[in-house]
């Protein structure tokens, strides 16, 4: 018997995993894609077995965090456009059911996503705004390793875990762009993010 997906929360998976913030995946569903977008904003994640999600964004009540100019952020616009893609690519078969699609496209495609994670992560910047960017992107990688273990178990309630773990993810990733202040917004621009 043919593992099967839970389509409740697909919308949440796919923009939760995919990028923090508003590029789009580019991948053969565009038109799912776009759909899945206009009901939500945000998207990543990794490993075999999930790892506890820390939550370490600033509060509303602190001050605004910045980006300091030291940190390059350049070259994390394409990877954060190709994590994108390549999520999507994930994505797609698990937002259609097709559970054995979903998990041949994470097998051949989890080398890529790890390495994209190990880029992003080797930025250097020690900015506890960027550190707090990179744990998110370690942690999609995390939640996708974690939906496709429970694919393969046929666990729904691993399934519905993985999923509540990246409804968490997009909401920490609102959260961390919202406490930027307007010093910032040429910077989240540079990453292809959108203001809070």
């Amino acid at each position: 018997m043919a593992p099967t997906v839970s389509l409740m929360m697909v919308p949440v998976l796919v923009l939760s995993l995919g990028a923090c913030g508003g590029e789009e995946p580019a991948e053969t569903d565009q038109a799912l894609a776009d759909q899945l977008q206009d009901q939500l904003e945000e998207p990543t994640v990794e490993a075999e077995v999930a790892t506890p999600i820390s939550s370490s964004v600033p509060a509303s009540s602190e001050p605004a965090a910045t980006v300091p100019a030291q940190c390059d952020l350049q070259p994390v616009r394409a990877l954060v456009r190709e994590w994108n893609n390549t999520t999507g690519q994930v994505a797609g078969p698990y937002a259609r059911g097709e559970a054995s699609e979903f998990l041949r496209e994470y097998d051949r495609l989890r080398p890529e996503m790890e390495r994209l994670v190990g880029e992003i992560v080797a930025n250097p910047c020690n900015d506890p705004w960027w550190l707090e960017f990179e744990a998110l992107y370690e942690d999609r990688l995390s939640v996708w390793g974690l939906l496709a273990n429970a694919i393969r178990m046929e666990s729904a309630d691993t399934e519905q875990q993985a999923l509540l773990m990246a409804d968490r993810l997009r909401e920490r990733s609102e959260e961390l762009v919202c406490s930027l202040g307007p010093e910032a917004i040429d910077r989240l621009e540079m990453l292809g993010l959108d203001p809070c």
